[in-house]
């Protein structure tokens, strides 16, 4: 009887991941067709597809649409305030998306930032900073691109900018997108560091917005952190954070610039063998990988163990490999 209860549970459950399958590609087959439907003004056509979506499998994807419809006037008047009624009804179906579009339109049709800013946080907060694989790819890349204008353009004018949603919203948007996450946020945190593509220069987001590709291992974001954190030390200030951290992700990143920088700073803090050790260690794998600093190799071999030295300088040369 076990055995029989097993089988007929797989075999349920086949069948019900092979008709959630065959749902799917006929819901995208009737969207397609939908779309082209619009695009050729067939309107004739366009309603009898949205009445096959009106089903029990796809109820979710037909409020989408027909909100779609509403929202830009494809075989309709177009009306704002029905296209947000469908998509809240989408939204109230699982359709995440549904409730970014209500956002946009508070935000950009009915210009209401106080409501948008609701439905845009509810996704965030729904959404959370890790990535969920039942978002449709599609879906993502929309909604990240929605993410970054709401927390963008409607922070700025004359309401307070939110600084935490914003550098949160940016994180999300790149992982939304899959790949890249920390070259996208370093792109973002430069463009608020210098006032680029028409936003206006905003320290405290650019700073978290670095932080957060820093967090991802992203070494050109790294290197340029860390030379924002050393000219602080050199002007003799003490900042919040140790430039250390940023410089060897940067440097077993693969910047040469930072290898050396990692090397003079075991060099130069603290005088006890093994900090000069290491020292030698980036400085020789820097060198191998083309920095030009043989004087300042000369003057360091000499206060190390030439022993140690010719270990270090064999070991790195054979290996190839990052001083760990």
């Amino acid at each position: 009887m076990q055995n029989i209860a097993i089988y007929l549970f797989i075999f349920v459950t086949t069948v019900f991941s092979i008709n959630a399958s065959a749902s799917a590609d006929t819901s995208k087959e009737i969207i397609n067709t939908l779309r082209k439907a619009w695009e050729t003004n067939d309107c004739e056509r366009a309603k009898s597809l949205m009445n096959e979506l009106n089903t029990a499998p796809y109820q979710a994807t037909y409020y989408f649409y027909q909100a779609e419809s509403f929202e830009f006037g494809h075989c309709t008047e177009r009306n704002i305030d029905k296209a947000i009624t469908a998509y809240k009804k989408s939204y109230n179906l699982s359709r995440l998306f549904g409730a970014m579009q209500i956002g946009t339109l508070y935000l950009n049709d009915k210009n209401d930032l106080e409501t948008a800013q609701k439905w845009f946080r509810m996704v965030a907060v729904l959404y959370g900073p890790e990535e969920k694989t039942n978002v449709e790819s599609d879906d993502r890349h929309r909604m990240s691109e929605a993410l970054k204008q709401v927390f963008v353009h409607s922070s700025f004018g004359n309401r307070e900018f939110p600084k935490k949603e914003f550098s949160e919203a940016l994180t999300w948007a790149a992982k939304l997108e899959n790949s890249k996450a920390g070259e996208k946020l370093y792109r973002y945190a430069l463009i608020f560091e210098n006032g680029e593509d028409g936003y206006p220069a905003h320290h405290h987001a650019s700073f978290k917005l670095l932080m957060k590709a820093v967090e991802l291992n992203y070494p050109p974001a790294a290197w340029h952190w860390a030379k924002q954190l050393m000219k602080e030390v050199k002007a003799g200030k003490r900042p919040l954070y140790s430039p250390m951290p940023a410089l060897e992700v940067a440097a077993h990143g693969g910047i040469v610039d930072a290898q050396v920088q990692v090397g003079r700073t075991y060099r130069d803090i603290n005088k006890k063998p093994r900090y000069l050790e290491r020292a030698y260690e980036w400085f020789i794998y820097a060198r191998k990988n083309g920095a030009h600093i043989d004087d300042e190799i000369a003057q360091l071999v000499r206060r190390i163990d030439q022993t140690k030295a010719e270990k270090i300088r064999n070991n790195i040369e054979l290996n190839g490999k990052a001083p760990n």
